[in-house]
């Protein structure tokens, strides 16, 4: 299961520095907690975007500055909100309560293991809810499905799970 995979690949830069440094300059924040190449698009826009804003502050509002202040401006607010949606979209991802997801799995391996799959299944797809953006969750409820002969739904769960891999690629 990949569940704490992920909270032990988050950077370790305190989540209100991170929000505060998103908010000046769109998407540094996200791309200090979670290092990669599309964090990083933000954070180049709302960059350029400050520095175009600032020479056309520089230069004395001459006609050629002016437009330039505007685009600075306002490729520096399509940062913002595509830095804060991106923000919402991976900290809503990673902030999953894990006192609440290993009594799930406990629960599940003791139904499954007394071969009571129906009640094996509805706790699965609890733990599919909680933590839907793990393959390890999709996996096992294809187990518990299959177990009941739901082939082809297993084999769904199955590939949700394999594209959810592909994903952290």
């Amino acid at each position: 299961m990949h569940v704490l995979s992920l909270a032990s690949r988050r950077s370790p830069v305190k989540r209100h520095l991170a929000l505060l440094l998103n908010s000046l300059i769109p998407g540094s924040g996200l791309l200090l907690r979670h290092p990669g190449l599309w964090p990083a698009i933000p954070t180049v826009g709302g960059a350029l975007g400050l520095s175009l804003l600032a020479v056309a502050l520089v230069t004395n509002g001459s006609p050629t500055t002016i437009p330039l202040g505007w685009c600075g401006l306002t490729l520096w607010l399509v940062s913002v909100v595509a830095a804060t949606w991106a923000w919402a979209l991976m900290e809503r991802r990673s902030s999953r309560d894990l006192s609440a997801i290993q009594p799930l799995f406990r629960e599940i391996a003791g139904f499954y293991l007394t071969n009571q799959l129906p009640a094996a299944e509805k706790k699965a797809r609890q733990l599919v809810i909680l933590a839907a953006a793990e393959p390890g969750a999709w996996r096992l409820l294809a187990l518990v499905t299959r177990a009941q002969g739901q082939l082809v739904q297993a084999a769904k769960y199955d590939r949700r799970a394999a594209r959810l891999d592909l994903a952290r690629v």
